[in-house]
């Protein structure tokens, strides 16, 4: 298997779509952790005072705030700024694993040296989770180094010793990791063409947008909430919702669950996706 692994992450290394879906991710990060800085400067300077007291009085109740609430609420997100593009880059990494092999014609010669197609499938899933990994590090890098210079030069805390920034942080590389492996189960089923990496963005860009509009209307129409109270918690069940609330302390939309929820769902469709992956390519021809 370690041979496997490092055999796919040769293939995919000698092309040119790991540089530049890596570009697209640290451009994509950059622009987000630009735009969640001045919502953290924002939410951090505009922050409810009450209108009596002594001015010593008034600076201190500001201080405890921002450091009590402030700072704990608008840490993670800094933190893990660009991660619905680059949870997208990450299934295009899982998917790019797949499809090259059949796009260059290399697919005959992998099955022939490891006649084991499950062996194969389950290396893939491994190597796009390797990838997935090196990607989530390097845009957590730099959202790292600018969190900390920003809080930093403004006098705040880092955030880094709250239980819930660094426990985004690590669910975000759970995110990052299932997300490729999903790829690498969804290029299973739609691997000839371009219609893979297509479908695949077009779904996930679209799904959150949809489901909260399906919610909205159809829930309007034929549930309320005294026959329904909880529907939009199954939106949870939508595997871009899942690891919003996977990642995200607190409530990310109405009557969000848990994280430890969205974490499960997440798992799910990874195993999901491997078995799926492993019975296809185990009952179709190879083209040479």
């Amino acid at each position: 298997m370690g041979r496997l692994i490092r055999s796919e992450l040769l293939k995919f290394r000698t092309t040119d779509v790991w540089w530049i879906l890596g570009l697209i991710a640290l451009v994509a990060t950059a622009g987000a952790l630009v735009v969640n800085v001045f919502q953290a400067n924002a939410s951090l300077t505009d922050v409810f005072m009450p209108s009596s007291g002594s001015t010593e009085e008034l600076e201190s109740m500001r201080a405890h705030f921002v450091e009590e609430h402030s700072v704990r609420g608008v840490a993670p997100a800094v933190y893990v700024s660009g991660q619905f593009l680059g949870l997208l880059v990450a299934m295009l990494l899982g998917i790019g694993v797949v499809r090259a092999e059949f796009a260059h014609r290399t697919a005959s010669v992998t099955f022939l040296c490891t006649p084991r197609r499950a062996h194969v499938i389950g290396a893939k899933f491994l190597a796009s989770s390797v990838l997935a990994a090196v990607l989530w590090a390097a845009t957590t890098a730099l959202n790292t180094i600018v969190g900390i210079v920003y809080f930093s030069a403004n006098g705040y805390e880092t955030g880094l010793t709250y239980g819930g920034t660094l426990g985004s942080m690590l669910l975000n590389l759970f995110a990052y990791a299932v997300w490729a492996a999903f790829g690498v189960g969804f290029a299973t089923l739609l691997r000839g063409g371009a219609a893979a990496p297509i479908v695949g963005v077009v779904l996930y860009l679209i799904s959150m947008p949809a489901a909260f509009m399906a919610f909205d209307v159809f829930g309007s129409m034929f549930l309320d909430d005294t026959t329904s109270p909880h529907r939009y918690a199954l939106m949870v069940a939508l595997p871009a919702a899942a690891s919003q609330v996977m990642t995200t302390p607190g409530e990310v939309y109405r009557e969000s669950p848990a994280q430890w929820v969205g974490a499960a769902v997440m798992i799910g469709y990874g195993l999901l996706s491997g078995l799926i992956g492993a019975y296809l390519t185990r009952r179709r021809d190879i083209e040479c």
